[in-house]
Order: structure tokens, then sequence, then C-alpha cells
């Protein structure tokens, strides 16, 4: 081995040596602290107490070799307050690394790295505004001085798991607590770094990470150059709130990433970086104590010429008012501002004292704008005197991000009122600058950038602009707006009442500032829109010395909307009467060109002592203009509309109102102060469009309902003047003048029109003044004339002559009413203004003697055409009633109609006709009363129309009023009463309405009782007569009508009869005493059936059942009757029947049927049998004409003729056993084959016709006498042969059994009242009988 080698061997061998020697006495070193530890405890804890003022405690105190070297290890460490009564803060456990050497050397420990584990840190902010551990204030009272950067110690200082809290004793906001943070402090002499973490709590977001640099020698730390950066990931904003700031925007929601870092130079910050990110933001804005100003309202211009109102009357004992309760104003609610997403960057620099800040790639997205930017950039600086030097470009700024920010800004009025302006829309290619050198020196700026759709809200006298698009170029001296906008909106409230809208605004507008102010001008501007299209020129001058701005501008407008107008007037130059009267009279139309014109001093608008011009023009076509309310608009208008300074003009030259035709018209408004219009216009029409022109008018209504129901046609023409005062319309002065050629007025409801009408008539206001007319009416000249008496009256009066065929088409007289002849008449009318109380009165009065005109109505109505009969009717009309009062010969009447919505109703009314004025009822409908000499209740039956058939809708038309609405009461006595051809002498009735119809009391010689009227007789509801005594005496037929010579039935229908229950105590038909009568009848649907009839008298009982129907083929009727008397001449006398047959019982009985209703010829038209019995009698001989006939009893004209032959068998009558015969009716005669008479002396056969309608017999009798009779008997019988056979054929038809055989032949002919009974032999009686 060379020496070489051996002797690096060496060396090694004898390092390592040494390295074991070094590291031996290290261990030895170590073993001598660790043996010594216990004896440095209270060193140590004095050591730090002297260091902080503090006690420092620990459980437990140890010493470990670790690799880096030896280390103190203590454990549960507690830092409490000199007086041990509060803990500052704890850890689990805590060690300090030593540095050896050092500690070899000085001979004492020294630390070399110290760390803690999970200390727990309670940090408070106090209310004097330090940060301080918690307790910290307990500590006694020493000057305790701030650590600075040197007096930190060199080497490492860690924190692993550290729990920090803090809690905020000025808010009182707190504690929070921070887990988690770790972080590592390295110290040299010249440098220190700092870097860390915190786990945040999940109110907060995940984690914190912070870092700090500084280099240099710290003792001079304002040339320390230091850094720091703070980065958070997912935070949680709205967790922050607590932790930020008052001054600063606190977020109620958003969640993103945030990173902050810069550079100071000792305490001036150099630079400044941050990254935003954030998405959901939410915040609330702070509400400002200066609250934001409006938009200066619409003052409404008051005239100095208009009235004041009237002062209000001094109670006599005035309230005292209660105190006025103030609301207190609600404050503002807090705005809410929202960003989908907030991102961007920004870069701060500061160099040679300037600024330059930028921001990048800006992201703010909210619902109702989005910005996105790409860079904005801006830098300042102050000079030596502290002016500002600002300067910028962005390439976009969308302001409505921007505007809401502005509330962080310090507050002031000029700020409040740009806050309130609400600006918006977007800047492009921004550059901006503003300098200022000196305090005395005035501010440069300038400003170039492109506009996109800027808007801001009015505010105060400032209007309000919304799309605003184009470019703005300005500086301090001169500008530039170059306008091109698709849409448009200036919004002045305190001027015009809507906001003003173009679809379209391009111009240029440039302004220049000198000394003198600033003019703005433009060459030419236009402006198009729904409304239509214009374009003008301005030069606005503002001078600088605050005097009035001065106007020149001249606009032209093409296709303009005349319904807009509206809009564009000045609604702070003109008043409200004046603006409502263009709201509603400029309705539609069309302004083909318009021309503007406005040169003078703003502030003396509307220039009323020539200060300056103001002038528009325009051309209106097939406009609609509404002049005045009420009034029938004009349209398809054509005129010259001019505005001259402070009044208004219009010229018509057509236009059509309703359907008048307009030829010329002016509309002038002098001044708009005053607002007094004046209407002058000519027409020419039909009638008919003249009067709905008057009737449409406001005072149509008041002319009354009868000139409303006016019409007409022919031509007419008319002036019209209107004096319109607008403040005060009713004040308004109407005239107009109508002018008719051959026209022809009708009247509704009214059938015969006034033809021919010619002349001139004049209305003012509402008072029919003037009128000359004539023309033809009721087939007569007529001749009007009205004179004004005074401004509020005027008399109208009315000649005429009346042809008795118009009057009779005019009243819709029923076609039986007779007039012939004619007859003048006169009617005056006072006529009195609309708007006076005599208006709401009318009082009509017509007068006629009624000379040559003739009535054919019965009395006391009608009367001759040579006789002369006062008619005065006279009328008193008001809003709510009617009053006529007429007298017609003796006949006098007093009604009143009420004014209802279906028109005039009846109230109530009396009439007379026994020449005393009647009174009006207290109770509603009419009273008859009156003594009246002869009244034929049959001849007014005969005028009346035929009723509706039953079963149609007429019949069934129950709304219509009924009569018992009009016919209340009456009390009436007439001296002779005729009805359906009888006779009620002395007459009184009193009748009185009922719920369900009428009852009438009768009293008077022939009646005597009540009855019940039914108000329709097709109800359910009988007609009740409960009579004590009624007499019926027969109308001679000379003294009868035509109308009562007809049959009683002919226009009775008995579908039409009611139910009725009738009872007559005494019923006496003339003379003839028919005794007690019980009738009760049923209404079925073809008429009505005769339930029962009876008929008690002394020595008769009759009962009778029937039916009166109408068939498809008439009338029809039927009876079922029998008679039944216990002293048959008694009866015969009391019904004044001629008493020629005497018996114990006599008996009647009919089955009976025919064509037609019940009268007093019902045997004349029926069809059926009839039997007549008669039992222990004897037929009386009586002279011809002793009284009425029976007819079916021919057999008593037998006696006078029988008694020349058998003398001794009639001298004193004709004696009978029995009676007996039937009876076959048919075409108006009875026929019979069986009317036997038996008796003792002879029996009595008769055979033949009796002729019910004719009253006459054609019948053959026959005679036999018994064997035992007397030989003059027996040989007056006797015949022969030939009279056997004639007995044998008369036996063959007649169908009873005759007996004896001596037979007498008489043949009966000739009217019942005088017959021809002749004997005839058996060849005629065979003739007779066979009708050979």
């Amino acid at each position: 081995m060379s020496s070489r080698p051996r002797k690096i061997l060496k060396w090694l061998l004898g390092t390592l040596i040494v390295l074991a020697m070094l590291v031996g006495l290290l261990f030895a070193t170590f073993g001598f602290i660790v043996g010594r530890v216990p004896e440095y405890r209270v060193q140590l804890q004095d050591w730090i107490g002297e260091r902080s003022g503090l006690i420092v405690e620990f459980r437990s105190l140890s010493a470990r070799l670790r690799l880096y070297g030896p280390e103190l290890v203590f454990n549960d460490a507690a830092v409490r307050t000199p007086d041990r009564t509060r803990t500052l803060f704890v850890a689990r456990r805590g060690s300090v690394g030593f540095d050896l050497w050092t500690s070899l050397v000085n001979g004492r420990l020294t630390g070399g790295r110290f760390s803690l584990e999970a200390p727990e840190i309670a940090l408070i902010r106090t209310t004097e505004g330090k940060i301080q551990l918690l307790g910290q204030s307990a500590l006694p009272e020493r000057e305790i001085k701030p650590i600075s950067l040197e007096q930190l110690p060199t080497g490492r200082f860690v924190v692993h798991d550290a729990v920090v809290s803090f809690r905020d004793a000025i808010t009182g906001r707190g504690p929070w607590s921070l887990s988690g943070v770790s972080f590592e402090l390295k110290r040299s002499t010249d440098s220190m770094d700092l870097k860390g973490m915190a786990s945040l709590p999940r109110t907060l977001g995940e984690e914190l990470k912070f870092s700090a640099t500084a280099e240099g020698t710290l003792e001079n730390s304002s040339k320390l150059l230091s850094t720091f950066n703070v980065e958070g990931q997912k935070l949680d904003l709205a967790g922050w709130a607590d932790l930020l700031p008052d001054a600063w925007p606190a977020p109620e929601s958003g969640h993103g990433a945030l990173r902050v870092s810069g550079t100071l130079r000792g305490a001036e910050l150099l630079q400044l970086s941050a990254a935003v990110d954030v998405g959901q933001l939410t915040t609330e804005l702070p509400v400002w104590t200066i609250p934001l100003p409006k938009a200066a309202p619409l003052v409404p211009y008051v005239s100095d010429s208009d009235p004041p109102p009237p002062p209000k009357p001094t109670p006599k004992y005035p309230i005292e008012p209660e105190p006025a309760v103030v609301a207190e104003e609600s404050a503002p609610a807090p705005q809410i501002l929202s960003y989908s997403r907030l991102a961007f960057a920004l870069n701060a620099q500061k160099a040679d004292n300037q600024w330059s800040v930028t921001l990048s790639d800006v992201d703010a997205i909210r619902s109702d704008s989005s910005w996105q930017a790409k860079k904005i950039a801006a830098r300042w600086s102050r000079n030596d005197q502290g002016m500002l030097k600002v300067s910028g470009e962005a390439d976009r700024i969308v302001l409505a991000n921007i505007w809401p920010w502005l509330v962080y800004a310090p507050e002031s009025e000029t700020l409040a009122r740009v806050r309130a302006m609400q600006t918006r829309g977007a800047l492009t290619d921004v550059k901006f600058s503003f300098a200022r050198t000196a305090p005395d020196v005035p501010v440069t700026y300038s400003l170039e950038t492109k506009l996109d759709n800027i808007g801001f809200e009015p505010v105060l006298q400032t209007p309000g602009v919304t799309g605003v698009t184009g470019s703005l170029d300005i500086n301090d001296h001169a500008g530039q707006l170059k306008l091109a906008s698709k849409v448009i909106e200036f919004s002045l409230p305190r001027t015009f009442r809507d906001v003003l809208v173009a679809s379209s605004a391009e111009g240029v507008v440039s302004w220049q500032r000198s000394d003198a102010g600033l003019v703005v001008s433009t060459d030419q501007f236009r402006v198009q829109g729904d409304d239509g299209r214009a374009v003008a020129r301005m030069h606005l001058t503002l001078p600088s010395d605050g005097t009035s701005p001065i106007m020149d501008l001249f606009a032209q407008g093409e296709d303009l909307k005349v319904g807009s107008t509206h809009k564009y007037l000045p609604a702070d130059k003109l008043g409200p009467k004046t603006l409502e009267w263009f709201d509603h009279a400029l309705i539609d139309g069309r302004i083909a060109t318009a021309e503007f014109t406005y040169k003078g001093p703003m502030r003396q608008f509307p220039f009323r002592k020539n200060e300056g011009t103001f002038l528009a023009r325009a051309q209106v076509q097939n406009a609609l203009f509404d002049y005045q309310e009420g009034w029938q608009p004009a349209r398809d208008l054509m005129a010259e509309v001019e505005f001259r300074n402070q009044g208004m003009r219009v010229h018509a030259t057509s236009a059509m109102i309703g359907d008048l035709r307009m030829t010329q018209a002016t509309a002038d408004i002098p001044d708009f102060r005053q607002n007094e219009l004046s209407i002058k216009a000519a027409a020419a029409s039909d009638l008919d469009a003249g009067l709905a022109f008057v009737k449409g008018s406001p005072i149509g209504p008041r002319l009354g309902e009868t000139f409303a129901r006016l019409g007409g046609r022919g031509s007419m023409t008319a002036d019209v003047r209107l004096e319109l005062p607008l403040k005060n319309l009713d004040n308004r002065k109407i005239d107009v003048t109508a002018r008719f050629a051959d026209a022809t007025v009708t009247m509704q409801k009214v059938s015969a029109p006034v033809q021919s009408l010619t002349g001139e008539l004049t209305v003012k206001n509402s008072l029919i003044a003037q009128a000359d007319l004539k023309g033809r009416f009721l087939g007569g000249p007529l001749s009007v004339k009205i004179e004004q008496q005074n401004a509020n009256a005027s008399q109208l009066n009315a000649l005429g002559h009346a042809e008795a065929t118009e009057l009779h088409s005019l009243f819709s007289l029923p076609a039986t009413v007779k007039l012939s002849g004619a007859s003048d008449y006169h009617v005056s009318m006072p006529i009195a203004s609309g708007d006076s109380e005599a208006a709401q009165r009318r009082n009509i009065k017509i007068d006629s003697d009624l000379r040559g005109l003739g009535i054919a109505l019965p009395e006391p109505i009608g009367k001759g055409m040579a006789d002369s009969r006062p008619l005065q009717v006279a009328l008193d009309i008001d809003d709510e009633q009617l009053v006529s009062r007429t007298s017609y010969g003796d006949v006098r009447a007093l009604i009143r109609l009420r004014s209802s919505d279906d028109g005039w109703t009846l109230d109530r009314g009396g009439v007379r006709a026994d020449a005393i004025a009647p009174a009006l009822p207290g109770h509603r409908g009419f009273r008859i009363e009156g003594n009246v000499q002869r009244f034929v209740l049959d001849d007014w039956l005969a005028l009346r129309g035929p009723d509706p058939a039953p079963g149609t809708a007429a019949a069934r038309n129950d709304d219509g009023p009924k009569l018992s609405d009009y016919l209340q009461a009456a009390n009436v006595r007439v001296a002779d009463f005729q009805m359906f051809g009888y006779r009620f002498a002395d007459l009184r009735g009193l009748l009185q309405s009922t719920q369900s119809g009428w009852r009438v009391d009768v009293s008077g010689d022939s009646a005597t009782g009540q009855v019940l009227i039914p108000e329709s007789f097709t109800g359910t509801q009988p007609l009740r007569a409960t009579m004590e005594r009624l007499v019926i005496n027969k109308v001679q037929n000379e003294e009868q009508g035509g109308a009562a010579n007809k049959d009683d039935d002919e226009d009775l229908d008995p579908r039409n009869l009611p139910n009725m229950q009738i009872y007559v105590g005494s019923l006496l038909l003339g003379t003839r005493t028919v005794g007690a009568v019980d009738l009760k009848a049923t209404r079925v649907p073809q008429g009505i059936r005769f339930d029962s009839a009876t008929v008690l008298a002394e020595s008769v009982r009759a009962e009778a059942q029937g039916e009166w129907l109408k068939t498809v083929d008439g009338p029809r009727s039927t009876l079922d009757a029998s008679i039944e008397s216990k002293d048959v001449a008694a009866t015969l006398k009391a019904l004044n029947y001629t008493p020629f047959l005497e018996a114990k019982r006599g008996a009647i009985t009919a089955d009976l049927a025919w064509n037609g209703g019940y009268d007093s010829n019902i045997l004349e038209h029926a069809s059926g049998a009839i039997r007549i019995e008669a039992e222990t009698g004897q037929i009386v001989n009586l002279q011809p004409g002793a009284g009425r006939v029976l007819g079916l009893f021919s057999v008593g004209a037998l006696p006078r003729r029988l008694a020349l032959d058998f003398s001794d068998l009639t001298e004193k009558g004709l004696a009978f056993d029995t009676v007996r015969g039937d009876f076959e009716l048919r075409d108006g005669n009875a026929y019979t084959n069986n009317l036997l008479l038996r008796g003792p002396a002879a029996e009595i056969g008769i055979a033949g016709r009796t002729g019910l309608g004719t009253r006459d017999y054609d019948q053959t009798a026959v005679v036999t006498g018994n064997l035992g009779a007397s030989l003059p008997v027996a040989g007056a019988l006797a015949g022969g042969p030939v009279v056997g056979a004639a007995v044998l054929l008369f036996s063959q038809v007649f169908k009873e059994p005759l007996k004896g055989i001596t037979r007498g032949y008489y043949r009966i002919t000739g009217p019942w009242d005088a017959p021809v009974v002749e004997r005839v032999d058996a060849a005629d009686a065979k003739a007779e009988v066979t009708g050979d």
C-alpha cells in the first residue's frame, strides 16, 4: 500500500473518531441539558412572562432528540392573565427546537424552531377598535410596545391545526371560528416568508390560502418591500357579510372564487390585483337619507282672467276643526341587486405618481342586462397643487350595471339627481379625459363614444329620453351628437302629458360654447313615427347671463294624425278646460301637410305682445271634429287649421254633421287664456237630417218629448252659430235658424203629417224663439206663428181647418164611428227655454166650436154637422204628470197621467156627463159620476171592434192593461138605460173595483141587488149576481137602433162568457112574472154549459140544462127543459099568455138542439121533441085578441068554432080529462100526429104543422062523440060512407085511438092570434091528411 492512500485512510479514520467524539459530546451535552430541564422550568416561564406580561403554565415538560436536533416539549400549555383569573389561549402541545451550538457558545438555551399543535386562540375587536386576545383587557396597565418585525425571532415558527375565534365588540357580531388553521413563518435577518391555509366553516366556504413575503432590512420598515396574496375557493359570500365593514356591500347570497394580491413598499401600496368569479350574487343596497328626486309634475296653467273660487260662507257657529293627522311617509324599500354571474380581473399599478387601473374580462350578467367587456382602462394623477388629471378608454360600458353601485358613493344632492336618472344603455369605444391644472383654471374635458340605446328617466326639470343611438363627441368648448335612433321616446311630464314616441330619429345636433353662452343648432333633423313624419331646423341660444333662451325653429310635417294632437300640446301653457276640449275635439283625421315656425324668447311664449312668432298651419283632410260634447261631431272635415301665437282659427270648406252637409264653417279661439270658442256654419240637408241634428244635441232633450217624436223630409237650409266659453260651457250661446221649402213633418204615433211646410224657424239656446210657418194639416191649411216674449219665453199660436176623414184616421176611430164635414180649430201654447223652470211645465189649449163637423155617435156624444158644440181641451204637462181638462157639451173630464219608463200611464180621472166639473178621485183609475137621461148600451156596443178569437195570441195576452186598471169606481143614475133591446127605468149603479173585478150595487124600480163582475170572463172566477128584483121591459122596435134589430147572439161568442152563479128573487119580463130564478153555468173549452136553471113561482116550477158551444160549423146549442104547473090558468096569466086553458096540472118537456145561440126565438131554429100534458080542466071559449097565444095549443081555437055546432057542449068551455100531445120540431115548424083531448062529451085529435117562425097553423082536427051523446051531436057528426073512409085514413095518420063513432072534421089555418077553423067534409079531410 502506498503512503498516500494510507494517509487518506488515516485522515478519514481520524475524522470519524473526531466526529464520534463530537457526537458523544453532543449526547453528553443533551443528556446534561435534559437532566437540567426541570430546573429551567421556572426560568422558561419567567422568560415568557417577562416578554409578554402573561403567566405561562405547563402540565409537563420534557426533552427529546429529533433528527433536526434536540427539542423541548411541553404539554397542555395555558397562557393566563397575571391574576390567573382568565385564560387567554391554550395549546395541546408545543415544542421548541434548540440551536445546540449557540447554546454551547452562550452557555444558555437558544431556540431554533418553535411549533404549536392545536392551539385555541380567541381574538376580539374592542370598542376602541384594537385587536386583542380575549381577556387581554384584564391585564395590568403597563407600557407594552408593539412587537416589531425585527423583534421577531429568527428561525421557523409553525402552527398546526389551530382554532381561531373572533368577536367584534363594536358591532356585537360574532363570534366566528376558524378551525384547521396552519401556517409556517420563516425568519431570517433580511427576509420573512409566511405561508398558510385555513379550513373554513361551511357557512364561509371550503378553505382559504394566504401568503406574504418581506425583503430587506427589517429594521428599516419604510424601505421594506412586501407582498401579500389571499385566495379563497368555493366561498359562500352570504357567510362573509358580517365580517365585512359596514360601508362595504354585504352579499345576501352568492358563491365563487376570490384572489387578491398586492405589493407594498413600507406602508405605501404599489400594486394591487384581484380576480373575482362569483355566481348568484345578491346584495341589498343601502337606502340613502337623501331621497331621490322625481320629475317635476305638470302644474296646470291658471289664467289671470280665471275668476277666483267663491268664498265659503262663514258658519254662525263654527266647529273647531280636529287636528290634521299627518301620515308618516314610509321609508323607501331597499333595492335588491342580483347577478347570475359577476367575473372580472383587476390590476392597479402606481408608477411615477400615476395610478393605472385596468379592468379586463368583465362578465356581469343580470336578469335585465348583460355586460361583457374586454378591457377598461383608466389613469389618474395629481399635480403639486393636488389637481386631478384623469384619462381612460373602454370597449364597452353597460350603464344599467354600473348605476346601482352609485349608492355606495358619498351622499349628495347632485349625486342623488344622477342616481334618480336610472341611466341605461351601452357606451362603446369610449375615450375620455378630464384635467384641471390649478384651482382658478377652467376644467378641460373630452368624451368620445358611440351610443347604443341610451335612456334615462326625467328628473326635476330635466327631460327623460329612451332609445338614443348614435355617436357623441364633446369637449369643454363644443360638441356634436349624431343621432340614428330606431325607436326613441321623449318624456317631459311638466310640459307633455304623454310620452312622445318616434320610430326613427336622424340628424346632427351640434353646439358651441362662448363667453356669450351656448348655441345649439341642427340643420336637418328628421323624425318619423306612427303619428307622421317631420323635418326641422333649429337654432337655440342659451345666454350665459341667465336671460330667456331664444329659439329659431322651422319644421315641416307630412301625413300627420289629427287624433294625436293632444300629445304635443304644451300642457303647462294651456288651461285645463282648453286641454280637455282638445282631448275630445280632435278625434281622427289626417294632416296632409303642416308647417311650424317659432321665433322669439321662450319665456315670452305665447307672444301676446308680439315679442315673437308662433305659427302652425295644417291642411286637414277627412277629420273627425267633436267641437262640443253632446253635439254630433263633424266628420269628413276638410279644413285649414292655424295656430298663431295665443289663438287658433279653423276654416272648413266641407264636412258632414250627422246627415247635414256643411258648406262653410269657421271656428275661432282668439286667445287660449279666455278659452272662448266661436263657431259659425252654414248647412243644407233634408229636413229629417236637420231634426236629427237638433235632437242629438244638448238642446234636443230640452225641447221636449213632442219635439223628439218629430220627423220629416224635404229641403232645409240652416245657419248655426255657437259661442262656447270652454271654461264654463253652461254660459254657451246657441243660435240656429232653419228654413223650409215644401217640407213634410211627421210625428211618431200620429198618422197625419204636416205637408207643404214653408217658412223659417229660429232656436236660441234651448228656446224655440221665432217661427213663421205655413202648410197643410188634417186636410186643411195650417198657419203657425211663434213670437219671442223675452229671453226665456215665446208664444205659439196655430190656426187650422180639419177634415172629418183626416180626423177619423188621426184618432184611429173604428169604422162604425162616422164623422162628416170639417171644422176650424185653434191651438195655443207658451214655450219656455229649456234652461228655465217654466220649461218643466207645458200648457196646451185646443179650442173649436165643431161647427160643420158631424159626429155619428150615440147620446150624449153625437151631433149634427150644423150643430155647434164647443170643445175645449187644456193640457198641463210637466216631467212627472199630464193633466187634461176637457169640456164637450155637457161632458166634463179631468184626467191625470203619470210619467214612467214606459211612457205616460193613467193615474186617475173623473168623468161626468151632466155639465158639472168632475174632481180627481182619491184612488187610481177612473171614477164616473153624474146623471144621464138616456143611455143605450146596444148602440155603444155596436161601435166596438170584433173581439179577438178565443185561443189566439191576442186573446191570451195578459200582459197589457186590464179594464180594472182604469175603471175603479162609478156612481151613475140613468133615467132610461137600454141593453140588449130591454129597458131599465130610473136605474142607479154604484161600481167599486175589487181585487178580482168589480162589485156593482144596483138600485131602482127596475133592479135591486148586487153583481160581482170578474176581471176576466175567461178565468175561473164566476160572475155572481144576487138580485132581489129584476124587471126587464122590451124596447119597442121603433125605438131601437139598427143594432138592436139584430139577433142578440149574432156577435156573442159563448167561449167569452164567464162562469155564472145568478139568483134573482123576483124576475119580471115586462108584465110577465117569472118568479125566482137560480142559474148556474160552467165554462167548457167550446163554450158554456148550463148546469142548472130553476124557476120557482107560486104555481109553477121549471128546470132546465143545456149547452151553448162554438163548433167548426158555427154555434150549436142544446136544451133539456121541463115545466110543471099546479094552476095552468094562473101560470098563463102570470106569463101574460091568454088563459085559454084551465087545468089543475100542466106539464111541458122539451129536448131540443139548434144551430145558434140562446135568444128569444129558440123554437124557430130548434129541432127535437116537445111533449105537452094537461089534466082535469077545460078550454075556455075566449074571444080573439084576449092575450098572447101559446102557439102549440091550437086546440084552444076549436071551442069557438065548435060552439056553432055543439052549443050545448062548449057554451062555457070544452071540458077535458086530459090533453096530451107530442111535437117534432124541424125547419121552424112543429109537427104533431097525436095531440089528443079526451073529455066527458067528446075527444078531439089534431094532426099537422104549427109554424113557429111564421106563427101560423096548418092542421086538421077530428071530433068524435060517444053514442050516448045527444042526437044533435050524433047527427052532426054522422056523415055516411064517405065520412067512414075519411076516418079510416085519419086513423092511419093519427097515432092515438079515438073513441066514439060520430066524427066531424075541421081545418085549422091562419095566424096564431087569429086562426081560421073551418068545417070540412070527408073528401077534403082525406086530401088534407093524405096530401092528395
